[in-house]
């Protein structure tokens, strides 16, 4: 009986161990009341962009324990500075014991940085054991806001500019800080259309980036970028620059800066065009351009000059002609002056004027090297004055149109049959002239010569006519592409996906042959028979982006022989 009794007690010691030790761990565990183990952060709510700020990390043991092996992490804001470890953004401090009911705090100090207006946070965490082996962690946050920045950052860019023409960006920057910086950046994003030009100082990371080094306290710069801005007229184009520096591979701004300029039309307008509407044209023709322009301005703009040059060696100089215009013939360039154009005198706000003229283009195209493609025929209008309107801060007025004609290829495709045909390598066999109820077989040759433009998905098609066939003999020359058959329809196909500019120029032709079959019939005796009818030949012009075409006539057995000079190719008895 007392040895049961004995079992009863241990037991319930045990089990009152137990609950005390539940207990234990959860009033003491960050999950119990939240009084008990508290932390917290203490900052100011406003601070300027690099300012030095102070974060003062307390906790309080609210629980009747002590909290072993305490430790406070303490993570800066991105970008922050720490004054200790400055490539350090988590700081780590052993506090050891913290005793019932003891507070303590420790304060973490760094420069912050980041955009005006933008939100930055702090983070702490306090990690401790209580009973037995298992920790616990407190957690705590707080938001600073950057009111205002440490840098001044600022553009000096025009508010309107015209497409195509120079334009000088100038982004001045100033330490407003009660301390140095190192390992400065800035930082530039320029719109779209925008070509750079040159930067002084130069850049030192492509053309948006510069090094500045340290920028002492009250330290100021210029930073001068020129190029040239494209656009339609209307755009918005926007420039942007940062200040700031780099830390493992990322960006940290101080502040940054923007400024949009407006796509503005030119003072003097000018656009050349061709009657035509379109921007190619063939060998031989006869091109009527014209020039049209207008004063953009509020003001009256005096003594306006124009002018055309003609570029390349496309054009017949003697074939130029103007409307009251003079042609510089050492120069290739067309001039209109208030001399022989009284509109010229005085252009009027919002008056358009247009000059006419017409030049005709060679015959055939310059081809001495394989570079000799892609041929163009290229004409630069330009309508300028020295006479400028006050609010303009310019020298002169000047602006330029640039019109492009592509020259279309021409294609050299021809067809004709042969008997005797050795070179081939194809053995043509039955009699000549052509016997009623006797196979006789020719050779069928096509032949392609392009200059000037490659062209795309070239195709030959001729069909067969009924008693005529192909024997399946084929031979192709410096191509690996092969005439195709069609029995039952007796269609004749040879595709190229691609033939070379100047095939058949600088380069070999390329050429198809094969033989074909044929039986004459006794209604056909003393006739010539048809052995191919007509060629029929399509591609596309790569360097226009035209379709042309071609065409060939039908292959004769009279013209064969008739050609050749052996033999009547009419059909015999």
């Amino acid at each position: 009986m007392q040895k049961y009794v004995a079992l009863i007690i241990i037991f319930l010691v045990l089990l009152a161990a137990a609950v005390s030790g539940l207990v234990y761990v959860f009033r003491n565990s960050d999950q119990g009341p939240a009084e008990e183990v508290a932390l917290q952060i203490i900052a100011p709510q406003d601070i300027t962009s690099g300012d030095e700020v102070a974060f003062e990390v307390k906790w309080h043991n609210g629980t009747r324990v002590p909290l072993h092996d305490a430790k406070i992490f303490f993570r800066y804001p991105d970008g922050a500075i720490p004054l200790e470890r400055p490539e350090q953004l988590i700081e780590t401090v052993t506090v050891g014991t913290i005793a019932p009911s003891a507070e303590g705090s420790r304060i973490f100090k760094g420069y912050v940085v980041g955009a005006k207006s933008s939100i930055v946070r702090a983070s702490a965490e306090l990690a401790y054991k209580s009973a037995g082996i298992a920790e616990f962690r407190k957690v705590a946050e707080t938001s600073v806001r950057i009111a205002d920045a440490s840098f001044f950052l600022d553009f000096v860019v025009p508010q309107r500019a015209v497409s195509g023409e120079r334009i000088v960006y100038f982004l001045r920057y100033e330490n407003l800080a009660v301390h140095p910086f190192g390992d400065v950046r800035v930082r530039v994003r320029y719109p779209d259309g925008f070509a750079y030009g040159g930067a002084e100082p130069a850049a030192t990371e492509g053309s948006d980036t510069w090094d500045l080094g340290e920028v002492a306290q009250g330290g100021k710069g210029l930073i001068t970028i020129s190029g040239f801005l494209e656009g339609m007229e209307g755009d918005t184009k926007r420039v942007k620059a940062e200040i700031g520096f780099m830390r493992a591979g990322q960006f940290f701004p101080y502040t940054e800066s923007s400024f949009d300029t407006i796509v503005a039309p030119p003072p003097l307008a000018i656009q050349l065009e061709l009657d035509s509407g379109s921007d190619v044209a063939n060998l031989g023709q006869t091109l009527n351009a014209r020039l049209r322009f207008k004063n953009n301005t509020q003001a009256p703009i005096k003594e306006v000059v124009v002018r055309a040059v003609l570029e390349g060696n496309m054009f017949i100089p003697r074939s130029v002609s103007a409307e009251r215009g003079y042609f510089d013939s050492t120069r290739n360039m067309l001039i209109w002056t208030p001399a022989n154009v009284k509109q010229l005198a005085f252009l009027d706000p919002g008056i358009e004027q247009t000059l006419t003229f017409r030049l005709t283009l060679r015959d055939d195209f310059p081809i001495t090297e394989p570079g000799d493609t892609n041929f163009t025929a290229r004409i630069v209008g330009t309508v300028e004055s020295i006479h400028v309107p006050p609010d303009l801060a310019l020298n002169k007025i000047t602006s330029s149109d640039t019109l492009q004609v592509k020259l279309q290829t021409e294609m050299d495709f021809s067809a004709w049959g042969r008997y005797y045909d050795d070179s081939s390598g194809i053995v043509n066999s039955g009699p000549i002239p052509p016997r009623v109820n006797q196979e006789t077989k020719f050779t069928m040759h096509w032949r392609i010569a392009v200059p000037a433009n490659d062209l795309e998905n070239f195709e030959v098609r001729a069909t067969l006519p009924t008693g005529v066939y192909p024997t399946g003999e084929v031979v192709t020359r410096y191509t690996d592409a092969r005439p195709t058959f069609n029995v039952t329809t007796g269609e004749v196909v040879w595709f190229i996906s691609r033939v070379p500019a100047n095939t058949g120029i600088l380069y070999p032709a390329y050429e198809a042959i094969f033989q074909v079959g044929m039986v004459p019939s006794v209604t056909q005796i003393g006739q010539g028979v048809e052995l191919m009818r007509e060629s029929r030949v399509g591609a596309a012009d790569l360097f226009t982006g035209n379709a042309i075409s071609a065409q060939a006539p039908p292959v004769r057995s009279d013209q064969v022989f008739e050609q050749s000079g052996q033999a009547d190719g009419r059909v015999q008895p």
